[in-house]
């Protein structure tokens, strides 16, 4: 599958870096859009506290905690009541979509990393680069969240800045699998070059085999053609 070289090696070259960096970006993005309390933001009157824009995110969302006999505002994950209240079935499947995300572009992300002291063949690269293809197009679909039952119960359902950083994600998955699909194979190492080259004692006995198969050619080139046998003489 590939072939191990020295640490940080960088065995298919510069591209392996950029790679790196684009990925990480948009794993990154990923994760804020799906763990912000601010994926989508919905005005719900008769909450607690004053009546507002509240945001949503896919795993938390925003609510009031008291502290200090002090009402605060902040992200809260969802509990077994907010699951049955506020989720149906659309926002579930984005909830799916978010987690597959992690789950493609995370494999994807650790193989790159191990590019960088992996020699792997070309054909495993088409295959990573689909699986961030798949990373972009689940994180895409997480927009779906916006025709959920919340934000249709909700007045004014707008983007939130988890929604911006899925689109952004998506974005930089697809320019990550373009630069993966384009890193070159790796150069053989020292080891590989050397392969094929006979070492030096083998080396002298090629030298012999072939000085004495001359020879040989050309004791067979000096000696006389054997003389034809003539046939009996017929008389006239």
């Amino acid at each position: 599958m590939g072939r191990w070289r020295s640490c940080c090696s960088m065995p298919h070259g510069s591209a392996s870096i950029t790679a790196m960096l684009v990925t990480t970006t948009a794993f990154i993005l990923s994760r804020l859009a799906q763990t912000t309390c601010h994926y989508i933001t919905v005005n719900l009157p008769g909450t607690v506290g004053e009546a507002g824009e509240f945001g949503f995110g896919l795993v938390s969302r925003e609510g009031f905690f008291e502290f200090d006999n002090n009402l605060y505002r902040g992200c809260v994950y969802y509990n077994d009541f907010d699951r049955d209240n506020f989720w149906d079935a659309t926002w579930r499947a984005a909830v799916a979509m978010g987690a597959l995300s992690t789950a493609f572009g995370g494999i994807s992300l650790i193989f790159i990393y191990f590019t960088g002291c992996v020699a792997f063949p070309g054909a495993i690269f088409k295959l990573v680069a689909l699986m961030l293809l798949l990373a972009g197009t689940c994180d895409a679909l997480t927009l779906i969240a916006l025709s959920s039952s919340l934000c249709k119960d909700g007045d004014d359902c707008d983007f939130g800045a988890g929604a911006g950083m899925a689109i952004a994600a998506s974005v930089v998955w697809f320019v990550s699998a373009c630069i993966v699909m384009k890193i070159p194979e790796a150069a053989p190492d020292n080891e590989e070059l050397m392969r094929g080259v006979p070492e030096e004692g083998q080396l002298e006995e090629q030298e012999e085999d072939a000085e004495a198969e001359a020879m040989e050619k050309a004791e067979k080139s000096d000696e006389p053609a054997a003389e034809v046998p003539e046939g009996p003489k017929t008389e006239e």
